[in-house]
């Protein structure tokens, strides 16, 4: 069985919702799936609306007070509600997704499966590294050293040119099992906990953790086919190499802040070409006004 994770709380409720309209709508697994909508911090509870919603959708939702200690860092949701999730359905194989994320066309969930992860490089460089001698190479040599890393991987993010060393998205990430999960969770508190920071302070501790998790397999991460987990944000400034010409063909995108201003989504996504198909993405995130 497929677990699909994510965070369902009041402050991304809309997107989770929409997320989950989009699932319900085009995902297909021959060995079936369930989707976990986990609240990890209990005060964050979606509305009722919300809630009965993401069930009539038949998402499982789950509070669960698991992100206590560092309940002021959101992203600490991540590991945190992965690794639940792992303990709740052991030796399965897990998805986890981004709130701020959408399916956009019927889609099999079987070309994630394999052994080993699946995902995406970053889109930009910002905290990464292509040496220790770079800005925030002391943070990724405290990752390193805890982890054994010797030499990582490189990847060249989808908008910048140069190659860093390993670095990925988080937004749609596929385990196989709980191994790297479990890694993921420890380095991840463990780091909090300590006085190390990125230069910038708290920016994407979770992704650069689990990225480091990551150059410390045997087995590089598979990547994710280039209509998956898009960055429509960054449509525009991507370079031909990373960008996809017809957007009408992306199956999934990664839309961050993109179309939050309700007024502005139609023209948003006519400039971007979907042309007759917004008004249908527009649909699965107006879910209040349907």
């Amino acid at each position: 069985m497929l677990n699909i994770i994510t965070c369902f709380e009041s402050g991304i409720e809309a997107k989770c919702v929409a997320l989950y309209r989009s699932i319900d709508r085009f995902l297909t697994f021959s060995d079936g799936f369930r989707v976990l909508g986990i609240t990890p911090r209990g005060n964050q509870q979606p509305s009722s609306a919300a809630l009965f919603e993401a069930q009539s959708l038949g998402v499982e939702c789950v509070t669960a007070n698991l992100n206590i200690e560092f309940a002021y860092y959101p992203l600490a949701n991540k590991p945190l509600s992965c690794a639940y999730a792992s303990n709740l359905f052991p030796g399965e194989s897990y998805l986890f997704l981004d709130s701020d994320t959408l399916f956009l066309r019927p889609i099999d969930l079987g070309f994630v499966i394999g052994e080993g992860m699946t995902g995406r490089p970053v889109d930009s460089t910002n905290i990464g590294i292509s040496s220790l001698n770079d800005p925030n190479g002391a943070y990724w040599a405290y990752l390193y050293k805890d982890l054994g890393v010797r030499a990582p991987r490189q990847i060249t993010p989808s908008r910048d040119a140069q190659t860093i060393n390993e670095y990925y998205n988080s937004g749609f990430i596929f385990f196989d099992s709980s191994r790297v999960i479990e890694e993921w969770n420890r380095l991840f508190c463990k780091t909090m906990r300590s006085a190390i920071r990125p230069n910038e302070g708290l920016f994407f501790v979770e992704q650069s953790v689990l990225s480091a998790v990551i150059s410390s397999l045997s087995q590089p991460i598979r990547f994710l086919p280039s209509d998956v987990n898009y960055p429509i944000h960054m449509h525009f400034d991507l370079p031909e190499r990373s960008k996809i010409q017809d957007v009408t063909e992306l199956r999934h995108i990664h839309y961050h802040h993109y179309f939050d201003d309700e007024f502005c989504r139609k023209d948003l996504f006519d400039q971007l070409g979907f042309g007759g198909r917004s008004m249908e993405m527009i649909e699965m995130l107006d879910w209040q006004s349907n």
